[in-house]
């Protein structure tokens, strides 16, 4: 485990030090899942920007969301791991 928290330490550091920005885009994307945007408005661009984000995401998103998950759990930040786990959950990747 030191050798991967060695590595990952420049990535981590970044991402430790841009935390409450990282917070807040992982929170405005929950958000705008759970709201009935698609009901109310009788359309479907809430469904087609997820759809995009699934599809478009590929590797590279499970690669960027596999180095997240470690960096946050090396880091101790509990919100920003639970939220980039409901994140990977609802988009299917």
């Amino acid at each position: 485990m030191n050798q991967v928290k060695s590595m990952l330490n420049p990535v981590c550091s970044v991402i430790q030090g841009n935390k409450s920005t990282i917070s807040l885009v992982f929170a405005i994307i929950v958000t705008f899942s759970y709201l009935p945007i698609d009901d109310l408005l009788k359309t479907n661009v809430q469904s087609s920007i997820l759809n995009n984000l699934r599809i478009n995401g590929g590797v590279i998103m499970k690669v960027v969301m596999a180095v997240l998950v470690l960096c946050f759990y090396l880091n101790g930040d509990v919100m920003n791991l639970v939220l980039l786990l409901w994140l990977v959950k609802a988009l299917r990747l």
